[in-house]
């Protein structure tokens, strides 16, 4: 879906995107500490930050879990040689594993208690076989948690060109993968949707 839509993280220098992605005019990086808090991790969660990027949910991630353990994932070996870089400046310690996986699944994480894609899911070239295996990568009991773009005709233009499916798309994508809406979170973002999702039963 959208091939190409990852080259320019591919092939660009990842500190080049700590000032698109880690600024205040970046909803999910002004309300992080409120995310988080919404995921409601629990001590000794599993979590997988799917497309980390630069790591900016890493802290918090991180003492969040306290001693589970949080997955960075990312396709791009740039950012993956970021998110080591700033695991080491955070001294953190084994409970942050960063993998870099292929786009179709999770690189081989499982038992998950929570799956978080923030501003991730449109860069997701194969939805089918990825959400495949995030359903089989979850407990019973875990959560997918998403925060896309609300690409929608007043939606600017910017939006409209990269983010390949509105809300409606996607959560159809998360039902027919079998998933179920558990939750969606409004008053915190203007430009993008909060959804929590489980597995259907």
């Amino acid at each position: 879906v959208k091939p190409g839509i990852n080259d320019p993280c591919m092939n660009e220098p990842s500190a080049n995107y700590l000032e698109k992605f880690e600024t205040d005019g970046r909803e999910i990086f002004v309300n992080r500490k409120i995310i988080v808090d919404r995921m409601k991790i629990e001590k000794g969660y599993r979590v997988a930050d799917v497309g980390a990027g630069t790591g900016m949910l890493m802290e918090e991630l991180s003492k969040s879990v306290e001693d589970g353990k949080l997955f960075c994932l990312e396709i791009s070996k740039n950012f993956i040689d970021f998110l080591h870089g700033r695991k080491k400046e955070l001294a953190l310690d084994d409970r942050v594993e960063i993998i870099c996986n292929d786009p179709t699944n999770l690189g081989g994480v499982c038992d998950l208690d929570i799956v978080y894609l923030g501003d991730a899911y449109h860069h997701i070239e194969y939805p089918s076989s990825f959400l495949e295996s995030v359903h089989a990568s979850l407990k019973p009991s875990g959560r997918l948690i998403i925060i896309d773009f609300i690409r929608e005709a007043h939606s600017r233009e910017w939006v409209l060109s990269h983010v390949r499916a509105g809300k409606n798309i996607v959560y159809q994508e998360l039902r027919d993968a079998g998933f179920q809406l558990v939750e969606e979170i409004d008053g915190i973002f203007t430009e993008n949707y909060f959804c929590i999702w489980k597995k259907s039963q």
